[in-house]
């Protein structure tokens, strides 16, 4: 994993983000929702540090953004090359002050909302390929890994609260998460540069401003992160392997699932998917009452081994493995005609193939 470089060289992206400010400065609203668009994933990452809940998150990064447009308006930022270090130090303000700022932001809104019209954060609902592929590279972690991103990136825990939570040394939780970011930014071919300690906090957000382009991939990667993995996580998917009690919460919730029935190991002919179907739940029932969790390596005929989704758990009561999915990802992984997935179960530390299940879509 790369490390964040240590010092930043003046580019034409400078020049370029300067002129951009000074267009915005004199009445260029494409050039303002620009530079919005461009910091929102800065402000929002300095805000995830700090705030645990998404809706908190939000909050706070709208309060900067319309006081950023406000002084853009004004005239007020003097350097606009620096405009970064501007944005950076309007966080750190409203961080120190935001108590007293809640009752100044009704009237900012209604002076200047109109600007920031459009300006959500990407909502997962309209990437649902980007989330499908994270729940995917997901899935190809352990289980263990996946609560590590859980309690770290959506619900903001320290290291050591999810120490406690996991009762596993601090030090090992560090080293879980810097694995699983490197597996995923391996997996979703996303540059991603090396994680920061907390004492280099301060120092990581001045960087984190100056977007000469060095951190904007990285910013974003973390940042879409965060807020698809909570999407992942309201939607009951961040394992793909459940047991029928989960299932059945996901129902009584009003998830509308797709449960299919896939009996023992064998041929399967894919049938089309329900309509309006969120989650698909397949069951295998493969009456394993002496292993908690198995793999499944997934099998294409014309690539062999593409990839082992780990830790499906085995319902203890009828021995069957839930395997569950996003609507989305189910449709991706079922446009091979023929699909093998082997189930494998590890006794007494060997491998061991339980059987396949050969999935074929009709033509």
């Amino acid at each position: 994993m790369q490390a964040l470089p240590p010092t930043f060289q003046r580019t034409e992206s400078w020049t370029e983000l300067a002129e951009q400010v000074r267009a915005a400065g004199a009445g260029d609203r494409a050039e303002e929702a620009a530079l919005c668009a461009r910091f929102a994933p800065a402000v929002r990452t300095f805000a995830r540090r700090r705030l645990r809940s998404v809706e908190a998150v939000e909050e706070f990064a709208q309060d900067v953004l319309l006081l950023v447009v406000q002084a853009l308006r004004s005239g007020a930022v003097a350097e606009p090359a620096r405009f970064g270090g501007f944005v950076l130090g309007v966080c750190r303000n409203v961080a120190r002050e935001r108590a007293r700022t809640r009752d100044r932001r009704d009237e900012l809104w209604e002076t200047y909302g109109s600007s920031l019209t459009g300006l959500e954060a990407d909502l997962p609902t309209r990437h649902a390929d980007e989330v499908a592929l994270l729940e995917d590279c997901l899935g190809q972690l352990s289980a263990r890994a996946r609560l590590v991103v859980r309690h770290a990136y959506v619900d903001g825990e320290s290291s050591q609260e999810i120490a406690t939570r996991l009762d596993v040394q601090e030090g090992h939780v560090r080293v879980i998460r810097h694995r699983a970011l490197g597996t995923l930014r391996d997996c979703l071919s996303t540059k991603l540069g090396g994680r920061m300690s907390d004492a280099e906090r301060d120092r990581f957000e001045d960087r984190l401003f100056e977007l000469g382009g060095a951190l904007e991939a990285e910013v974003t990667f973390l940042d879409r992160l965060a807020r698809f993995t909570q999407h992942i996580v309201e939607l009951g998917t961040l394992h793909p392997g459940l047991t029928r009690e989960e299932v059945d919460l996901l129902l009584a919730a009003g998830r509308h699932v797709d449960v299919r029935e896939l009996g023992a190991p064998g041929t399967v002919t894919v049938e089309p998917l329900v309509d309006g179907a969120e989650v698909v739940v397949q069951r295998a029932d493969l009456r394993l009452f002496d292993v908690p969790s198995v793999d499944v390596e997934i099998v294409l005929p014309e690539l062999g081994h593409v990839k082992t989704l780990r830790d499906l758990k085995v319902d203890p009561h009828d021995g069957a493995v839930y395997a569950c999915c996003d609507a989305t990802l189910f449709r991706m992984a079922m446009e091979s005609p023929r699909t093998i997935f082997r189930v494998v179960a590890v006794r007494e530390g060997r491998r061991e193939t339980i059987g396949d299940y050969e999935l074929v879509v009709p033509g």
